[in-house]
């Protein structure tokens, strides 16, 4: 539900946050060498099967340390050093494959 006031998301470490990236009401967030992202989950939008529930701040775990985050309506996707990890909706093609299910694991691009 909306808020009228800021809310505070807290995640351990005491790095300061990098990149953030807000898809349709969910956001994803590097913070050090960790992404993290929380919210609106239906089709995996966090990096993981929470039943179609909203989630709290959850770590992605990335094969190599994020350095860029990109949201779109209903997936997200990190940039390493050497790869390109999604996840979320697979309609229209978004992580390489078709279909309309959802595919809360993360899907790897390597050259």
């Amino acid at each position: 539900a909306p808020h009228d006031a800021p809310v505070v998301i807290t995640v351990p470490g005491t790095a300061p946050w990098g990149e953030v990236a807000i898809g349709d009401g969910f956001v994803c967030g590097i913070k050090g060498t960790e992404l993290y992202c929380w919210g609106k989950n239906d089709v995996g939008q966090c990096g993981l099967d929470s039943g179609g529930k909203p989630t709290g701040p959850v770590k992605v775990t990335l094969g190599e340390p994020p350095l860029r985050v990109a949201a779109g309506r209903d997936h997200a996707c990190a940039v390493g050093s050497g790869t390109i990890t999604c996840w979320g909706s697979v309609t229209a093609g978004k992580l390489g494959r078709f279909g309309f299910e959802s595919a809360p694991g993360l899907v790897d691009f390597m050259p």
